[in-house]
């Protein structure tokens, strides 16, 4: 069983990811406590476009939920699980992408970059990932 995850839910219609007060509890991997853990969601009907690279403290585990659009554009979005999780996929996992229903855009030179045990991607309800 997964400890919860402190939340934070991307706020404007349209927006820049990286900026904190776009978020409701501030950017993803600040929301709990150092060695904690966050949960980053992107509801649907929005759009977080990244203006850098995201990349998480040491020591921090998240999980990001896209049932908007995340425009990763050419920077690189980093999902962290630590050793906490495990080896066969379990959607709920810390260092998860889940895209549920949503879409995830990534630009040329951009990447995506998940690590740790149980780290997964999980893509259902007609999401999608496209690599330009």
């Amino acid at each position: 069983m997964l400890p919860a995850a402190a939340q934070t839910t991307f706020v404007p219609a349209t927006g820049d990811f990286n900026h904190p007060a776009n978020w409701s509890n501030g950017l993803p991997d600040t929301v709990a406590t150092a060695d904690s853990d966050d949960e980053g969601i992107i509801p649907a009907g929005t759009t977080a476009t990244m203006s850098a690279s995201y990349q998480l403290a040491t020591g921090r585990r998240i999980r990001m939920k896209v049932e908007g659009t995340l425009d990763v554009g050419g920077n690189e979005l980093q999902l962290r699980a630590g050793s906490f999780g495990s080896s066969s996929p379990e959607r709920g996992s810390y260092g998860e992408l889940d895209v549920n229903g949503g879409n995830v855009t990534v630009g040329s030179g951009g990447q995506i970059d998940l690590a740790g045990v149980g780290a997964d991607i999980f893509i259902d309800n007609a999401g999608s990932i496209v690599f330009g």
